[in-house]
């Protein structure tokens, strides 16, 4: 059952979105709530939650959530340009692009601002990449680095993520099924893309799934999920069969209910339910270091239960020969020459045997890889309907 005071915090964040009556609990801490604002970008949601409850504007720590708030309405109008921007130079120099995530659920909120963004994301062809670098260093952006699935730019506190693919190729039980992306995607607007309300939505649930296994994802994707369900006019039973393609039913169900007690008038219980709400409050906006290494470790046991003699098989496996993609950045001649992997191997090994501290660290993997820690981790995970399979 969810305490008093984080039934508090959830009034607050409700208040703070649709304006509806705020009640807070005699233990409810606004200084904890504060922290907890910062920590998952909802600074102007939670501020006008208190105010909402009756919380003094001159109070010193709803003064906090106002200056954090402030950074953030600054924040959005420096994107908001930057981005129009490099809209309308892509138009210009004829490349496909469509924005995606944060930049899209913004018009979802009741001010723009309040759904903070730490960069935007566009999906590009990269076969248009040679023009799209053009473009960008026109605008005065630098190429900071490349990921799996993305090419990272900067320009001052404006940062772009130009995705190659949705979602990284790593996540291959989520990655085949949105591997062509442009195939579903409308052409609303000279060379501008958008996935219909439906894939739309189904992405958005597959990225906040792909987070929450991985180690976490906080409130404000949450929320997100809430007003889409809310203002989108969903096709449900054809949301959940294509869910159920990727094994993300059983989630949905349960982040439906999730929502139900969050959301919702009445005060429902729901185990299951309940444990998501918790793990998104203590989660942060992406998890905590501590959750990616668990579920890094539960990922390396390659589908068998973990702790098991298979398990400690596979992590052993990948941690003594790892696969070719996750050596190309140091060995850059695997992106051409995969069959070179044993002399990647070979190479590695031999330059082990003189750097003793990163052999201890892939010692610490395998031992990591059986700890009560990470067992708790697949077992929630598995209750809540998501595994690494």
């Amino acid at each position: 059952m969810l305490s008093s005071k984080k039934r508090s915090l959830i009034s607050a964040i409700k208040g703070g979105i649709n304006g509806g009556k705020v009640t807070l609990a005699e233990d409810f801490s606004i200084d904890a709530a504060v922290t907890f604002a910062k920590q998952h970008q909802i600074c102007g949601i939670l501020l006008y939650g208190l105010l909402a409850a009756g919380i003094k504007s001159d109070d010193p720590r709803v003064k906090e959530l106002f200056s954090c708030a402030l950074t953030e309405t600054v924040l959005h109008e420096q994107q908001l340009v930057a981005i129009n921007a490099v809209y309308s130079a892509f138009e210009k120099a004829e490349v496909d692009y469509m924005p995606l995530k944060g930049s899209l659920l913004k018009e979802l909120y009741p001010k723009p601002e309040l759904r903070v963004m730490s960069d935007a994301d566009i999906l590009i062809k990269t076969e248009q990449y040679e023009t799209v670098k053009k473009v960008l260093s026109g605008l005065s952006f630098t190429e900071a680095y490349e990921s799996n699935h993305e090419i990272v730019w900067k320009k001052g506190s404006i940062v772009i993520e130009l995705h190659k693919f949705l979602i990284p190729s790593y996540n291959t039980d989520y990655f085949h099924y949105f591997e062509n992306a442009w195939e579903k995607a409308e052409n609303i607007a000279p060379f501008r893309y958008r996935l219909n309300q439906n894939d739309e939505f189904i992405f958005t649930f597959t990225h906040f799934a792909k987070h929450y296994r991985d180690g976490g994802i906080g409130i404000k994707h949450f929320i997100d999920l809430w007003l889409l369900l809310e203002k989108y006019e969903l096709n449900m039973e054809y949301i959940k069969d294509e869910l159920k393609k990727i094994r993300l039913d059983i989630f949905f169900g349960n982040i439906e209910k999730a929502l139900d007690i969050f959301f919702g008038e009445e005060n429902l219980e729901d185990q299951t339910a309940e444990l998501i709400i918790k793990n998104l409050i203590r989660s942060g906006v992406y998890g905590k270091k501590e959750n990616r290494a668990n579920a890094s470790a539960i990922r390396s046991a390659g589908g068998h239960k973990v702790g098991s003699f298979w398990a400690r098989i596979s992590v052993l496996c990948r941690v003594l020969f790892p696969k070719a993609k996750n050596l190309a950045k140091r060995f850059p001649f695997l992106e051409k020459a995969p069959i070179l992997l044993p002399l990647a191997w070979f190479i590695r090994f031999a330059s082990l045997m003189f750097r003793p501290s990163r052999i201890l660290k892939n010692i610490k993997k395998v031992k990591r890889s059986q700890s009560k820690q990470v067992l708790s981790m697949e077992q929630e995970l598995k209750q809540v309907g998501l595994d690494f399979k």
